[in-house]
């Protein structure tokens, strides 16, 4: 994990060993002054590289006029630019995009800034790339002019945090310049309603929030609407349209060690935090990492809160389970544990797993519904989706239902596992993973066992009939050989229904 932090009552440096403290104390950047260090160093070219010793990345690019950007030892920087028609000037953290913003840390930012003269459009806030898929985002706190919806694209949501609502957008751009040269591309827009040239930006809080409105949705020319590995997380001032003018950040900290709640906006220590947000932490595990192959429990959520490690629709646990009683996820009692129940359509749940082995992975999903119609529960890892599980209509929270499916190939390592509630009334007991074409998954799919007769249903819960599985045979083969159509099937074994899928 990246730790970079700059300002005096930001960080102690003890050696060569970088302590973040800004937990402690909540630090205002609309009242306290960085200042530049140093004589600072001048470029005038496009071009980047590294502040120093600061662990930050500079970067200049632009298109015509005459233009330079000036950073200092500390991360701040100043630039003018004169008859551009496109410039932007960015300091902040870079990356080998071989990770995701989950994978590497919780993003916040604080700055403060002056600003002189005019443009047809421009952007300063936060900015960034990312790659598989190259994704361009923005973070808007201010302009020089509003940006105008021409360019920002379909309105997709909004997000309320840092004492302010920012209107959420997408745009593709067809064959424009990027960092891998020329491509057709998304942009990803938050734009604050309100301007402001200081604060406090919880970056984190807009990744996830873009992660949720953007999932499994697909934007103009089929481009993937989804974060990929980062490339960069920075502030930057942009400008353009024979743009004319100058920018100062005279306090500029970005971190990857941040938590949701910290910092200020504007001079008060709690503005724009709710209740909820302010209590988070970093995202971890809460039991340690969960073996792939092996089973996910629902309930064993990552810690980190709201927004963080989940998404509830409410800050009340509705459930009836003395577990997890602090956080707003609704924990129900089970006979043998816990399952999350009173769901509604959009929430989600974070997992931190570890995948012993590249490959594709079958999973049994253990689930009830309570709603009029199936239901789907989709997983993502490190945002790409991976599965979809449709649990029949039960019409019963109490009768969990055993559906059986196949990932995607995935890769060795740790991940970050998302699953989401596309529907709501769905309970989520539990997820077991097993790799496929071992013996669990070919002999003895869902728990069922052979040398048993059972009666088959179809999702609409119509008896088909009876099959007899002798012991060790397959039951989904047994099921494709008596009915003959691919799909899925519901079997009763004693008192449990559970759901198989037949190829």
């Amino acid at each position: 994990m990246n730790r970079f932090c700059l300002g005096f009552k930001a960080c102690m440096v003890l050696g060569a060993s970088l302590l973040f403290a800004s937990n402690a104390f909540a630090v205002d950047a609309c009242k306290e002054t960085m200042g530049h260090s140093g004589n600072g160093t001048t470029v005038s070219s496009n071009g980047s590289g590294a502040v120093g010793s600061s662990g930050l990345n500079y970067e200049i690019w632009f298109q015509g006029g005459s233009n330079s950007m000036t950073y200092y030892n500390n991360g701040t920087f100043s630039a003018k630019w004169s008859g551009s028609s496109d410039f932007l000037a960015r300091v902040g953290l870079k990356y080998n995009s071989d990770k995701t913003h989950s994978q590497i840390g919780y993003f916040t930012a604080d700055y403060s800034y002056t600003k002189t003269g005019s443009a047809q459009y421009g952007y300063i806030g936060i900015y960034g790339w990312t790659k598989n898929p190259e994704v361009e985002y923005y973070i808007v706190d201010d302009w020089f002019s509003k940006p105008s919806t021409q360019y920002l694209g379909t309105h997709m949501g909004e997000l309320t945090v840092d004492g302010g609502t920012y209107d959420i957008y997408t745009y593709t751009r067809v064959q424009q310049p990027s960092i891998s040269g020329t491509s057709t591309f998304p942009q990803f827009f938050s734009v604050r309603r309100t301007p402001r040239t200081c604060g406090h930006i919880d970056i984190s809080a807009h990744f996830k929030k873009w992660d949720e409105l953007f999932h499994g949705q697909s934007g103009n020319s089929g481009v993937t609407l989804k974060l990929g590995n980062l490339y960069e997380v920075k502030l930057l001032t942009e400008a353009g349209g024979n743009a004319t003018g100058t920018v100062d950040y005279s306090y500029l900290a970005i971190t990857s060690n941040g938590t949701a709640g910290s910092g200020t906006t504007g001079s008060s220590a709690s503005a724009g935090v709710s209740s909820s947000s302010a209590q988070q932490v970093a995202q971890t595990p809460y039991k340690g990492a969960i073996a792939v192959p092996g089973v996910v429990e629902a309930e064993n959520y990552d810690v980190g809160g709201q927004n963080n490690a989940y998404y509830d629709s409410d800050d009340t646990n509705e459930g009836n389970a003395t577990y997890r009683t602090g956080d707003g996820v609704d924990i129900v009692s089970l006979g043998d544990g816990y399952a999350v129940g009173y769901t509604t359509a959009g929430e989600w749940l974070e997992y931190t797993v570890n995948v012993g082995s590249d490959g594709v992975y079958d999973f049994v999903l253990k689930a009830s519904n309570g709603g009029s119609a199936a239901n789907t529960v989709s997983m993502t890892l490190d945002n790409a989706a991976i599965a979809t599980a449709e649990i029949p209509n039960g019409k019963d929270w109490d009768t969990y239902t055993e559906v059986s499916g196949t990932t995607s190939s995935i890769k060795a390592g740790a991940h970050i596992l998302r699953v989401t509630f596309d529907d709501a009334s769905t309970n989520l007991d539990k997820i077991t993973f097993s790799k496929q074409g071992t013996e669990t998954t070919l002999m003895n799919y869902s728990g069922l066992r052979g040398s048993r007769n059972y009666q088959v249903f179809d999702l609409q819960g119509r008896l088909l009939g009876w099959i007899s599985v002798n012991k060790g045979a397959s039951v989904p083969i047994a099921v494709g050989a008596k009915f003959h159509r691919a799909g899925l099937y519901v079997v009763k074994d004693g008192g449990a229904l559970r759901t198989i899928s037949v190829k």
